[in-house]
């Protein structure tokens, strides 16, 4: 049997071997990746059985490729039909794939993910503080915990930047503004400040909507050791299906990932300034939840370009190092025609 890898899966427990049970590196025949742990599709069959538990045989569903695929971003890097030869082999039986299947947490996941955007109405058009359709801190708490990150293993050095008129700044006011100064961002309230770090020079310098002809400072600055953030950067990229075990654990996690996508979303989608106040609303609530769950921060997709967002909750636990300066020489704009109403 054609031997596979963690990337044929798009899985990171099974690229990290997180599970032990490759025997071999080297070149993969299916993905051609280089280099990598490999594996018997057999010798992943009872973890792969217990994600597939989780579906149910349904003549109106779709193909467990297409589920899993939606599920749990596996086989991106795979055709369509080298991922279903590796589903029938990793599944052990080739009738699998003429069959039909449906979520087993189908109804609980639609509830969690229209449960958001009901709060997201109602704090932005009716109760800003008492909403009725609140998040329940307790349970929040248990989902987000398949979701923590480590900054001492995703990195500690991170970007800040200012637009200079006249004045150089040093690195020390390159941080946080005082609360009095803190205007409303997509984590914080105004009036409350947070510390937002971008994952590069270039997107920091993107991030304060810099235009050509400007001089930015770009500060470095690294965080505290020990910090742990709710990584929302791609929940279902972030959790490994293989990883999680039992069919309890993987059922969960299915059920709430609608929701974590739906919070990943509404922190990264791009917002028109004037329209912030009241848009932002919600990921403060959310950010305030996740402060509220003991996190020292979260990370999200920066919505301007391949990069990384991370709102501090607390600045006193990042330190600015160093500051350089960069004229913007200049910009570059994508477009999509929509169609008219």
């Amino acid at each position: 049997m054609t031997r596979c890898c963690g990337f044929c899966f798009d899985d990171s427990a099974l690229i990290r071997n997180d599970l032990g049970i490759s025997d071999s590196r080297g070149p993969c025949p299916r993905c051609k990746s280089t280099d990598t742990n490999l594996y018997s599709p057999a010798d992943l069959r009872d973890s792969f059985l217990s994600i597939v538990s989780v579906y149910n045989l349904d003549p109106d569903g779709d193909s467990l490729f297409d589920l899993l695929r939606s599920d749990w971003n596996m086989f991106l890097t795979l055709s369509e039909a080298e991922s279903r030869a590796l589903v029938i082999d990793t599944y052990g039986d080739p009738n699998i794939d003429g069959q039909r299947f449906k979520r087993d947490s189908e109804d609980k996941s639609a509830s969690r993910s229209r449960a958001f955007e009901d709060l997201s109405n109602e704090l932005k058009c009716n109760n800003r503080f008492f909403p009725s359709k609140g998040l329940d801190v307790d349970d929040f708490k248990d989902l987000a915990s398949w979701f923590e990150g480590e900054l001492d293993e995703i990195g500690r050095t991170w970007y800040r930047a200012r637009i200079e008129d006249k004045v150089e700044f040093a690195v020390t006011q390159l941080g946080a503004p005082p609360p009095d100064l803190a205007g409303s961002g997509r984590a914080n309230p105004v009036g409350i400040s947070y510390l937002y770090l971008a994952s590069s020079p270039e997107i920091a310098i993107s991030e304060v909507r810099a235009m050509p002809a400007h001089q930015v400072a770009v500060g470095k600055f690294v965080v505290d050791n020990g910090l742990k953030v709710l990584d929302l950067r791609d929940p279902r990229k972030f959790v490994s299906a293989f990883a999680l075990g039992d069919t309890d654990a993987i059922r969960a996690v299915q059920e709430v990932l609608p929701l974590m996508q739906s919070l990943a979303y509404a922190l990264s989608r791009p917002i028109i300034p004037h329209a912030g106040p009241i848009e932002y609303i919600p990921t403060q609530y959310v950010c305030e939840l996740i402060k509220r769950c003991a996190y020292d921060g979260v990370l999200y997709s920066s919505s301007k370009g391949e990069g990384v967002n991370l709102a501090l909750f607390d600045p006193a636990k990042a330190t600015g190092v160093s500051v350089e300066r960069f004229e913007i020489k200049s910009i570059q704009l994508t477009s999509e025609q929509i169609m008219s109403h």
